[in-house]
């Protein structure tokens, strides 16, 4: 799996695209995707089932859009929540496919 540095990079990449953030907001964007990538990264590699990692995921996203929010515009953010539904339905696709060996 992508380490948690690179995780926060690519949603970064794909939110300066599709935002069109400010240098400044991009430094604040990167900062809040890599700590909140990193806070991710024990729920992704832990042993929990689908939903469960499901359940705290949402709660460590619902903490990094507090922060989003305040670093976006109105329009950039309800863009980004926009954009977010399409890019949760992918992760959580890949998510569940992951089935452990052996059953």
């Amino acid at each position: 799996g992508a380490a948690p540095e690179q995780r926060g990079a690519v949603q970064t990449e794909l939110m300066k695209a599709s935002l069109g953030l400010a240098p400044a907001q991009g430094e604040r964007v990167a900062a809040v995707n890599l700590k909140y990538a990193q806070q991710m990264q024990p729920v992704i590699a832990g042993s929990e089932g689908p939903l469960r990692k499901l359940s705290a995921m949402q709660r460590v996203n619902e903490a990094k859009e507090g922060e989003l929010r305040v670093v976006l515009s109105d329009a950039q953010f309800q863009k980004y929540l926009a954009g977010r539904e399409e890019l949760r339905r992918k992760f959580e696709e890949k998510i569940v496919q992951k089935k452990p060996d052996g059953g």
